[in-house]
């Protein structure tokens, strides 16, 4: 994040797709002014150009360079295919936004303030209906199937991308919170040092006490509200060994696999990601025994680590 008090502006969000390509997002924040600046670059940041200014933006979903699309208030939407050249309005059913949540082009979700409600488009933004469930007060996407939201004190599920719902049984009153890492492990915290925990997606929970001399299942949370990358298994690895890596948002992800001079020798994994957790394996067959670096990286968060190949 950089900041500039000469002209109060500050850069708040980024997304890349490759070395080369990507997008920033300016504030600039003025006594009588207030904008939003979408910018980009072609060249690794050598240089940027601007795309389009908007006043009062709600909310932004950036799917790849070409494709674009605004919130605002008053249920106003703009879309772009072809990097911010032109845009097409269309409306949600319901002002007050608060989040938007999409799986891949085609088919997303917002939710608004307020009542709380969940719209979902399967057109890219075109039109919007009302989810069946209507009013919601948490939604957690595990992955592009299995999404959770919390209503009241009532837990619901879905397995189909949020076509239908069923309701879950809430671990305690005393919830106030859920977090899901993949399709099958979660965990519900609550009141008076509640704290919950779930292996098979919710149909049962195993309740835990922790307190600051025995902080080990809050440290297993926390493992999963950021990004991390484990040591591979095994290490040494011959020929193939198994990376696990974790990431506490959505976004483009990738990790490279480089010898001892820094050449890239690998791309394991390169794509849009659902928070979770990830396994990816990597073959050293036409390798030789050696030294070699993996990196992950995932919108600011880069990290490497150290494997040995030994044949």
């Amino acid at each position: 994040e950089v900041y500039s008090d000469s002209d109060r502006s500050f850069y708040y969000r980024s997304k890349f797709f490759d070395e080369n390509n990507g997008y920033l997002t300016r504030i600039v924040s003025q006594p009588l002014d207030y904008g939003t600046t979408l910018i980009k670059t072609t060249n690794g940041g050598a240089t940027w150009q601007d795309v389009v200014e908007f006043s009062d933006v709600r909310g932004l979903y950036i799917h790849d360079m070409d494709n674009i699309i605004y919130f605002f208030p008053d249920k106003k939407v703009l879309r772009t295919s072809n990097g911010g050249k032109d845009w097409t309005e269309s409306k949600t059913l319901y002002d007050g936004f608060y989040g938007v949540y999409f799986l891949n082009l085609k088919k997303g979700y917002i939710s608004e303030s307020g009542y709380g409600s969940i719209q979902v488009t399967n057109d890219g933004g075109a039109t919007w209906e009302l989810d069946t469930l209507g009013f919601y007060g948490g939604l957690i996407l595990a992955d592009s199937l299995n999404f959770y939201l919390r209503q009241s004190y009532r837990l619901y599920k879905s397995i189909n991308g949020g076509d239908s719902w069923f309701k879950l049984n809430q671990p305690s009153d005393s919830v106030i919170n859920y977090f899901f890492i993949n399709k099958d492990k979660g965990f519900a915290i609550g009141r008076s040092y509640y704290f919950a925990k779930t292996t098979d997606g919710g149909y049962t929970w195993t309740q835990y006490s922790f307190n600051v001399n025995n902080p080990t299942y809050l440290y297993e949370l926390n493992k999963y509200l950021q990004f991390s990358l484990e040591q591979n298994y095994p290490n040494p690895f011959n020929p193939t060994t198994k990376i696990k890596y974790t990431l506490s948002k959505q976004g483009l992800i990738t990790i490279k696999v480089y010898d001892v001079l820094g050449k890239e020798i690998a791309q394991l994994v390169n794509e849009e990601k659902l928070s979770g957790e990830y396994e990816v394996e990597f073959d050293g067959s036409s390798l030789s025994s050696g030294i070699y670096y993996y990196k992950i990286q995932a919108g600011e968060f880069v990290q490497t680590k150290k494997m040995v190949l030994m044949k």
